[in-house]
């Protein structure tokens, strides 16, 4: 078997980390990937088969957008492996391979590591009460890159007139309009503490918005019909544990853990919400103080 070369991505300053710098890193890990989703292809494709790898760099090209570091990127590559392609083992190789954030990331966007799966309703609603918990920025940021591919995937098919209602019979665990309608929207409100913090949002918003204005609720009664979801409550800006109070700030993460902190109302301090750490963004304080 022929080799060739890995080689590291650096910036001009020869600098191998950061957003915006990938390295060998991230090429083992799109190696992984297609080695552990290798055979397996998407939803609706079996007369055309497209292979899943093509849905896991969707993804990442997707958070990649968003200016993340590496760790971020190689999670969005690999946050199908220990769901689709062996569990819990898989979990461990990905940290012993890349890293426990990477692992961290991994772990919270999987609805379960049981096989076989439980009932997609019960999977679907247990991770969803989990998601809508979390303030992490960048486990928000691969599940709305992931929820994002796979409505553009739906609405597509769905919009193509050799398929159009067929597309809900492609979701073996839930084949009923009403329930990928109700999932989509769903998703969609427990990612909205994003907001303007992610562009991706933005079009995950309107591809769902698109999709259920074009599609019917399932007449059926063979699957149960979950009610639509209501939108989120304003935060409280008197509750000093709603977190959604202040909008995440992906320009400044934490320089002692790197993750993204919530910014609070002054504009130029930070105090992460996951390590503790304080610091202050000086440079706006001396832009605003030349103004």
């Amino acid at each position: 078997m022929s080799t060739f070369p890995i080689i590291a991505l650096v910036n001009a300053d020869g600098a191998q980390d950061g957003p915006g710098v990938l390295t060998e890193r991230f090429l083992r890990a799109v190696a992984m990937a297609a080695q552990l989703h290798h055979g397996q292809i998407r939803k609706g494709t079996d007369d055309r088969p497209v292979p899943y790898l093509a849905h896991l760099l969707e993804v990442c090209a997707i958070v990649l957008g968003e200016s993340i570091p590496e760790d971020v990127a190689i999670a969005a590559l690999l946050h199908d492996g220990p769901e689709d392609a062996g569990g819990r083992p898989i979990l461990d190789a990905i940290i012993e391979a890349f890293g426990a954030r990477v692992g961290e990331i991994v772990d919270a966007c999987t609805d379960t590591y049981e096989s076989p799966k439980p009932r997609w309703m019960e999977r679907k609603r247990g991770y969803l009460d989990r998601l809508q918990r979390s303030d992490d920025w960048d486990v928000l940021v691969v599940k709305c890159a992931d929820a994002l591919s796979n409505a553009r995937a739906t609405l597509r098919d769905y919009r193509n007139p050799f398929i159009g209602e067929a597309v809900w019979q492609r979701f073996k665990g839930m084949p009923c309009a009403s329930g990928q309608r109700w999932w989509y929207a769903s998703l969609r409100e427990a990612l909205r503490p994003l907001g303007f913090s992610a562009g991706a949002f933005a079009e995950l918003d309107r591809t769902v918005s698109a999709l259920l204005a074009e599609t019917s609720p399932c007449e059926s009664t063979e699957h149960v019909h979950p009610p639509m979801p209501a939108a989120l409550p304003p935060p409280d800006p008197d509750d000093d544990e709603d977190w959604m109070v202040y909008p995440f700030d992906p320009a400044h993460r934490c320089p002692n853990c790197g993750r993204v902190p919530i910014a609070p109302p002054d504009g130029f301090g930070r105090v992460c919400q996951h390590c503790g750490h304080s610091w202050y963004i000086e440079g706006w304080m001396n832009d605003s103080e030349q103004s």
